[in-house]
């Protein structure tokens, strides 16, 4: 009697414990329940460490088998990031070749220099010589824009130079210069050759090259890049401030490591007859609203460059730190860099929303004119 009474109590039990677990599945679903409740399926939920993927296990009918399969689930690409814009407190070097010592004013961070007493004078003198009044980066397409750089050694034969109009005020040669040497689009056919063995720089300003190699150009200079030296007072150089060019171009690999750590040469219409240095000759006028040759500019620090693509920013943040420098006349606000086949057109796009009125102009020494 007390056997059959336990077997009741059990089967009673079963009974009602099946019908609260039915019950409670009905009310509270499980989230890998797929069939019913695909929105949860193969999805993280509250109640859940990790998402759980099921696949369905086949159906075995009485007759012929019926498989069913699920999609595999996909996770989208994750997109490669650019590296973090990092701007380096170091010396711009080449290979084993510095560009000019970390204490040259190329080098220098005037993020903290004082505002030029005529700042607003010279910003608005620039707005007026032009129609534009935006930052113009003058490289890209593709390659097709931009100064070319020639990097040659030891190897490369030295070749004699022939100055046509300030052989005067030029280095003389020879200048090492390959054949094959890239010449600059334009007017102005800079020629520009930095030797990675001697760390040399070798620049030519409205060069062309002869049958025998030779060149005749309108100026020239040589750069011993390990050292500051100046060249004698008012001489000109491949570039009307009297200035080297590529300490102050923009590479491509610069911006793909994150830093540009030194100034940016920038060309204005026009400049007053005197020179701020480094620069060391002038081009212009005696119009003193003009800005002099070597003036330096400032992305003001307040302006939001956030939004900015990642070429366009790590420009952005050198300007705000290194800024530009008056090199050459032409153009209102343009920047150079140099010519390279991957360079972003999309994102150096972005620094033509850049006003001229979003800089400032830095003291960063008194005007030197003829007397």
């Amino acid at each position: 009697m007390t056997q059959a009474l336990s077997n009741v109590i059990i089967i009673v039990s079963v009974f009602v414990v099946t019908i609260i677990v039915g019950l409670a599945g009905q009310m509270f679903p499980l989230p890998w329940d797929k069939e019913k409740y695909p929105q949860t399926y193969g999805k993280n939920t509250t109640n859940t460490v990790a998402a759980i993927i099921v696949t369905s296990t086949p159906k075995v009918a009485t007759s012929t088998p019926v498989v069913t399969t699920t999609k595999p689930v996909v996770k989208p690409a994750i997109k490669p990031k650019p590296p973090a814009v990092v701007v380096s407190a170091g010396v711009p070097s080449i290979g084993t070749c510095q560009i000019f010592p970390a204490s040259h004013p190329y080098n220098t961070n005037i993020s903290q220099y004082p505002v030029h007493p005529k700042s607003d004078e010279y910003i608005t003198t620039i707005d007026t010589m032009s129609d534009r009044h935006f930052l113009h980066p003058d490289f890209g397409g593709k390659g097709q824009y931009g100064m070319p750089i020639n990097i040659v050694g030891k190897e490369t034969p030295l070749v004699p130079i022939t100055f046509t109009a300030y052989g005067s005020e030029s280095d003389p040669g020879p200048y090492r210069i390959a054949p094959d040497a890239k010449v600059q689009l334009g007017t102005d056919r800079h020629v520009v050759v930095l030797d990675k063995d001697a760390c040399k720089l070798y620049e030519m300003f409205s060069a062309f090259k002869n049958e025998d190699n030779s060149w005749n150009a309108a100026s020239g200079a040589i750069w011993d890049l390990s050292i500051i030296h100046r060249r004698p007072l008012f001489y000109t150089s491949a570039d009307g401030a009297g200035m080297a060019i590529y300490p102050l171009v923009i590479k491509y690999e610069e911006v793909a490591q994150g830093k540009v750590n030194h100034a940016i040469r920038m060309t204005v219409p026009k400049t007053f007859r005197g020179f701020i240095w480094p620069a060391n000759h002038y081009s212009g006028t005696n119009d003193s609203s003009l800005p002099p040759m070597g003036l330096r500019f400032r992305l003001k620090e307040n302006y939001d460059i956030s939004h900015l693509p990642y070429q366009a920013k790590v420009i952005a943040t050198a300007l705000k730190k290194y800024g530009t420098i008056i090199a050459q006349n032409g153009s209102a606000w343009v920047i150079g860099g140099e010519q390279d086949t991957r360079w972003d057109d999309t994102q150096l796009r972005a620094l033509k929303s850049i006003p001229g009125s979003a800089f400032e102009v830095v003291y960063t020494g008194e005007i030197i004119t003829r007397q």
